[in-house]
């Protein structure tokens, strides 16, 4: 079980360190913990490939942002287990590169 909101702030450090000093690195974190069954080596992985991709739409300067979002209702009836719906949790990413050109 890992809480994303912790392994977030652990990683904080080591992503600003990939973006560099002109890209923000923001995270929201959502109030309430946020726990999971994961693996943390893969989530970090996934956090770690989204940052530089983003970094490297962003070669100027920008802001990468990070957030946490507990899912606590409207969860579909398959995850209900033993009458108890577990709340999902959503990393919401996002940057202010230029995206994918129109054409590809």
């Amino acid at each position: 079980m890992l809480d994303l909101n912790d392994h977030l702030r652990d990683l904080q450090l080591m992503l600003q360190t990939l973006l560099g000093d002109n890209i923000s690195l923001e995270l929201s974190l959502n109030a309430t913990p946020c726990t999971v069954k994961i693996d943390p080596i893969q989530v970090q992985q996934i956090i770690i490939n989204l940052a530089v991709n983003a970094r490297d739409a962003m070669s100027e300067a920008g802001t990468l942002s990070i957030e946490t979002i507990r899912l606590d209702k409207n969860v579909p009836e398959i995850v209900k287990k033993d009458g108890v719906i577990a709340p999902w949790v959503m990393i919401a990413i996002h940057d202010s590169g230029h995206g994918i050109e129109k054409k590809t």
